[in-house]
């Protein structure tokens, strides 16, 4: 998967299937769902913001 296109694509999978988790009262695995959706888009945010997918080689955040 190499697109903002594509990873929004996922994305709304994963909240369409969140939405049925919760229609069957399963919080737990709509999280993971919602989750799932969130990483994506932030992947498309940093992509488009950024130019970049991931951060750059050795940074890790600790400093926030």
């Amino acid at each position: 998967m190499s697109g903002a296109v594509d990873h929004l694509a996922v994305a709304k999978q994963y909240l369409s299937e969140a939405f049925k988790f919760l229609e069957r009262e399963d919080p737990f695995d709509a999280c993971e769902k919602i989750w799932a959706a969130v990483k994506h888009t932030t992947t498309v945010l940093a992509m488009r913001v950024l130019k970049e997918a991931e951060p750059p080689r050795g940074f890790h955040g600790d400093h926030l």
